[in-house]
């Protein structure tokens, strides 16, 4: 039996969407993020298409926060550009477009 919700902990997902003009595919393949918890903590998931033979992974990143309720991400999308998001809530699904990215 799952009980995890009854622990009342908080959690972040992000979907990120490529911009093919900038050379990135739509599912935002290759792409590193970097959640910071306001207690510092670090956590770091990277967009795979998939790992093995007959397999696909989410393309959506999800991540643990705890009882936090927000946290810092940093979106390195292929090709070096990188986009920061400060102060960005918890237990909600987060869109984020590349067209929005700023230049290394």
């Amino acid at each position: 039996m799952n009980n995890a919700d009854r622990l009342g902990s908080n959690w972040l997902k992000l979907q990120l969407q490529g911009d093919p003009e900038q050379g990135v595919n739509r599912d935002a393949i290759g792409a590193r993020v970097i959640i910071t918890r306001p207690d510092g903590q670090k956590i770091w998931r990277e967009i795979h298409g998939s790992e093995a033979y007959m397999t696909a992974q989410p393309k959506m990143v999800h991540a643990g926060l705890g009882k936090l309720d927000r946290a810092d991400v940093v979106i390195v999308w292929p090709g070096g550009k990188q986009q920061v998001i400060k102060n960005i809530e918890a237990n909600q699904i987060h869109v984020i477009k590349m067209s929005d990215a700023a230049n290394p």
